[in-house]
């Protein structure tokens, strides 16, 4: 890769411009505003989230009130995709305007938009590409885990692992088989342990066997304002928001594109992403206290409940992948708001659950390349970290440390000094190898076990 960073030949001063300030975008300015001879500058659309808060739809970082929907299960397990061979489901139809055109999230020209949006499983998630899933995931749960700093640390809510709930013994099986081929296998992360459960009342009958894997839970509502409040008093950090930027800014070195869009060269400018939801019951009368996951079959994908501080029981999921552009994000969301629900009634046979309404769900289209992977885009003034993939915060810190990596600083000592003492780290080193690969030619990893 490219070497612009401050041992580059201009010397050792460096103007960044960062579009977005969603989590990809505040880790990477976190660890880059932390190198000697930086300046950065954060455009964000919104407002700021310390000042009120944002709608819920649509911003799953900033979108509730600190505990309350905005909470992240960081895990290896995501790199775990459902069957492959599906068929593609016509979903929606619709024309945002009479003129078929839309405009991109972070782009101002146009786009054709397609009379009938698809909605498809994830089979674009060859096996050839679960290699890059599983080593994104599990370096980012490397680096979470090896998390150390106060202002950051106190959005940890849980770091103990989790347990992975399945319907179907042989998916089961298949997956735990899977998750240690993959990746586990020689590296300093545990096996996933294969436990038999008791009946799990709050849950549609499950599978006898579950497996408990690695794992910790985050609020990323409050981490994203701890880290908006460290990077406010760094001299080298400007953040203005309410500023839509739709063109390259030109007065910097760098621009970082973090902007929640993805934007590549491709016929069309698709978008695509996963259909993901989130609601809350209460959980003073449940009493769950660990969080866990709940393996669905095809739509639904996987479901995520986490019990946090205030007596509420976060429930978070996927359903269906979506190709569709930018602004029909929000009516896409909202037509399939229905199946989540009812996916979520018929699997939780509970009172608190059989209460929810559409008014209790939120959702949004968590962007990521067409391989369910983040987009890693690196040109020689110009990089691309919009599409968060469907694992955004469990890879935050991950490609943050590739862009430093890109931009020639050392990794170590930014790691260091943003993160935890970086011994050790080996998964993060091989994922920013693998991160090299994944984005100069997209060609399938060579895993050594």
């Amino acid at each position: 890769m490219g070497n612009i960073g401050i041992n580059a030949p201009r010397g050792s001063e460096l103007d960044v411009t960062i579009v977005g300030a969603g989590i990809n975008g505040l880790m990477t300015a976190y660890f880059l505003s932390s190198c000697p001879g930086v300046r950065v500058k954060i455009f964000e659309a919104q407002s700021d989230p310390r000042l009120g808060r944002r709608p819920n739809d649509l911003s799953p970082t900033f979108g509730g009130q600190t505990g309350s929907n905005t909470v992240r299960h960081i895990t290896g397990s995501e790199s775990l995709v459902p069957p492959v061979g599906l068929p593609s489901i016509p979903a929606w139809v619709g024309q945002l305007r009479n003129d078929h055109t839309s405009s991109s999230a972070d782009k101002p020209e146009h786009k054709t938009f397609s009379d009938l949006t698809r909605i498809v499983a994830s089979h674009v998630s060859s096996s050839d590409f679960d290699p890059y899933h599983a080593l994104l995931n599990y370096a980012g749960l490397e680096l979470w885990l090896a998390l150390s700093r106060p202002e950051l640390l106190q959005s940890i809510m849980t770091r103990d692992g989790m347990n992975v709930y399945y319907q179907d013994g042989q998916i089961f099986r298949e997956d735990v088989q899977g998750d240690t081929r993959l990746y586990l296998a020689g590296h300093q992360i545990n096996r996933p342990i294969v436990q038999t459960t008791n009946t799990v009342g709050y849950l549609s009958p499950v599978f006898e066997n579950c497996f408990s894997i690695p794992g910790m839970t985050l609020d990323i509502r409050q981490c994203g304002i701890a880290l908006l409040n460290a990077l406010s008093v760094r001299d080298n950090i400007d953040i203005v928001f309410n500023a839509y930027i739709g063109e390259k800014p030109v007065d910097c070195d760098v621009v970082i594109w973090a902007s929640n869009s993805t934007h590549a060269p491709v016929e069309v400018n698709v978008i695509t992403g996963l259909m993901g939801y989130w609601t809350s019951i209460d959980n003073s009368q449940l009493g769950i206290t660990e969080p866990f996951k709940y393996f669905l079959e095809f739509p639904m994908g996987v479901l995520n409940v986490t019990p946090d501080r205030h007596e509420r029981l976060q429930i978070s999921g996927g359903l269906f992948w979506a190709d569709h552009f930018g602004p029909g994000a929000r009516e896409l969301a909202r037509f399939h708001k229905p199946e989540f629900l009812s996916q979520l009634k018929t699997h939780f046979p509970i009172d608190e659950v059989q209460q929810l309404t559409l008014d209790d769900v939120s959702g949004c289209i968590r962007p990521c390349g067409p391989q369910g992977l983040p987009v890693l885009k690196f040109t020689e003034d110009e990089v691309d970290i919009s599409g968060g993939s469907k694992s955004g915060t469990t890879q935050a810190p991950v490609v943050a440390s590739a862009v430093l990596e890109y931009l020639g600083f050392d990794t170590a000592e930014a790691i260091s000094r943003c993160w935890g003492d970086p011994a050790g780290l080996l998964l993060t080193r091989d994922a920013l190898n693998g991160i090299q690969r994944y984005a100069q030619t997209h060609r399938p990893l060579e895993m050594s076990m």
